[in-house]
């Protein structure tokens, strides 16, 4: 088997995101795999839009993160694309559930 040209993107979150997270986690589990799988398709987009010299998904704010909206979810998550190590990397979540 060959391995891709490019290792796929990743998806990293700073502290705080991360407790939302386990917030979510703890309140709604359907709710954090949603958000699991949502943030592995969207890290996968993004990788895909920046080797195509594209802009990533999202709405471009501006102090450099950009704003992605879970689609029916009530979740709004920040995050900064990394291309040296092809991470995208979540900066803030807010749920309002």
């Amino acid at each position: 088997m060959t391995q891709p040209s490019h290792p796929r993107w990743t998806v990293s979150a700073e502290e705080h995101p991360t407790e939302v997270l386990q917030q979510i986690l703890k309140s709604d589990e359907q709710l954090y795999r949603r958000l699991m799988l949502f943030l592995r398709s969207a890290a996968l987009e993004t990788g895909i839009a920046i080797d195509a010299g594209r802009r990533p998904p999202g709405m471009a704010m501006t102090d450099g993160r950009i704003a992605l909206d879970v689609p029916r979810e009530g979740v709004l998550v920040y995050y900064e694309p990394d291309p040296a190590v092809r991470e995208m990397v979540v900066t803030d979540v807010v749920w309002v559930g």
